[in-house]
């Protein structure tokens, strides 16, 4: 709601003279979506459960090459 009323009326100040192109929605959505993303910031633990249990289920073990998940780790955040 914070976000809704502060934020996103900054960003968006003078849209209503703006074309609303496709394009111009979609980068607008990208922002807002990294925005968002950024604010939330997912923990590293959590990160490291998401990315265990996915290689458990494809029969990987991350304790095989213990360096691995911090890289993985390291990657993801890095995208975010």
């Amino acid at each position: 709601m914070l976000f809704k009323a502060t934020v996103k009326s900054v960003i968006l100040y003078g849209a209503e003279a703006w074309r609303t192109t496709v394009t111009c929605m979609k980068k607008s959505h990208a922002f807002i979506t990294t925005c968002l993303r950024k604010i939330r910031r997912p923990s590293s633990a959590g990160t490291c459960m998401q990315m265990q249990s996915r290689w458990v289920r494809r029969g990987e073990s991350w304790r095989d090459s213990p360096g691995r998940l911090e890289e993985a780790v390291r990657r993801h955040l890095s995208q975010i």
